[in-house]
C-alpha cells in the first residue's frame, strides 16, 4: 500500500503562505481600516466643522446685536426738521439733539411711539395749525428748547402732558387760541422762560395749575382773552418779571393772588376788562408788586370777597 505525503509543511511552504497572507489579506485590512478612517473622519471632522459653522453663526448673531447696539445710539443732529408725515420721524428717531429749530405741520399725525432720544432743540419748537394732532407724547423725553416754544391753533390738542420732562425755554413761551385745551399740566417741571410768556385765547383753559415750578420769565408776562380762566394760582412760585403783565379780558377770572409772591418785578403793571375780577385785589398786587402809582387798572368789575 502506498504511503500517503505527510501533511506537515515544509520550511519553502511555510514562507510561501506567509507570502500569500501578506500580499492578500494585507491590503484588505488596510482597505478595511482606510474605510473606516474615512467614516470616522467625515462623521467628526465634519462635525466638528459644522460646529465650526455653527460658531460662526454665533460670530454672526454677535456681530448682527453689535449692528443693533449701533443703530441704538443716540446723537446729535444738525439742521432743522418738519413733520408733515409719520414717515418724517424716521430721520429723528436716533437724535438726542437738533441744532436748529422743529416743527409740526398741520397735517401731522402722531403716532403712539416716542421719540426716546430727543432731549433738546437748538432753536424753535413750532407746533401750530396742526388740526389732527391730539398730545405731544411723543416729545416726553424732550428738556430745553433753545428758542421759542410755540403751541398754536391746534384744534384738537387738549394737554400738553408730553412735555413733562421740559425744563427750560431759552426763547418764547406762546400758548395760544388752542380751543380744546383744557390743562398745561404738562409744564410742571418748568422752571424758567427766557423772554416772553403768552397765555392767550384758550377757550376752555381754566387755570395755569401746573406751572408752579415757574421761578423765572426773563420778558413780559401776557394773560388774555381766555374764556374760562378762573384763577392764575398756577404761577405761585414765580419769582421774577423781566418786564410787563397784562392780564386782560379773561372773563371768568376772579383771582390774581398766584402773583403774589413775585419779588423781581421791572415793567408795568395792565389788568384791565376781567369782568369777575375784584378791583380791590387787583389793587393789592399792584402794590406789591410797587407799581401803584403807573399801573393802568380798570374793567375789573368782579364782586369782592
Amino acid at each position: 500500500m502506498a504511503e500517503l505525503p505527510s501533511p506537515e509543511l515544509s520550511a519553502s511552504g511555510l514562507r510561501l503562505l506567509v507570502l500569500v497572507v501578506v500580499l492578500v489579506v494585507g491590503p484588505l485590512l488596510q482597505q478595511s481600516c482606510a474605510a473606516a478612517d474615512d467614516h470616522d473622519s467625515t462623521a467628526a471632522d465634519d462635525d466638528d466643522s459644522a460646529a465650526d459653522d455653527d460658531d460662526s453663526a454665533a460670530d454672526d448673531d454677535d456681530s448682527a446685536a453689535d449692528d443693533d447696539d449701533s443703530a441704538g445710539q443716540c446723537e446729535a443732529c444738525p439742521g432743522d426738521y418738519v413733520l408733515s408725515a409719520t414717515s418724517d420721524l424716521k430721520a429723528l428717531v436716533f437724535c438726542s439733539s437738533v441744532s436748529g429749530s422743529l416743527r409740526f405741520e398741520a397735517d401731522f399725525v402722531a403716532p403712539a411711539a416716542a421719540l426716546t432720544c430727543l432731549a433738546s432743540i437748538g432753536e424753535d419748537l413750532t407746533v401750530e395749525g396742526a388740526s389732527q394732532l391730539t398730545s405731544l407724547d411723543l416729545l416726553v423725553t424732550l428738556r430745553s428748547v433753545g428758542d421759542d416754544l410755540v403751541i398754536e391753533d391746534n384744534d384738537r390738542l387738549e394737554d400738553l402732558d408730553g412735555l413733562l420732562g421740559l425744563e427750560s425755554i431759552g426763547g418764547d413761551l406762546r400758548i395760544e387760541d388752542n380751543n380744546a385745551l383744557r390743562s398745561v399740566q404738562g409744564l410742571a417741571q418748568l422752571e424758567s422762560v427766557g423772554d416772553d410768556m403768552y397765555l392767550w385765547d384758550n377757550d376752555v383753559l381754566a387755570d395755569a395749575d401746573g406751572l408752579q415750578h415757574l421761578v423765572s420769565v426773563g420778558g413780559g408776562l401776557f394773560v388774555a382773552a381766555n374764556d374760562g380762566l378762573l384763577d392764575l394760582d398756577g404761577f405761585s412760585g414765580l419769582l421774577r418779571i423781566g418786564a410787563d403783565l397784562t392780564i386782560r379780558s379773561n372773563q371768568m377770572l376772579s383771582s390774581v393772588s398766584g402773583f403774589l409772591g413775585v419779588q423781581d418785578f421791572a415793567g408795568a403793571l395792565m389788568i384791565t376788562d376781567n369782568q369777575a375780577l375784584c378791583q380791590e385785589r387787583v389793587a393789592e398786587l399792584a402794590a406789591h408788586l410797587g407799581v401803584t402809582d403807573s399801573a393802568v387798572l380798570f374793567g375789573n368789575d368782579g364782586a369782592c370777597p
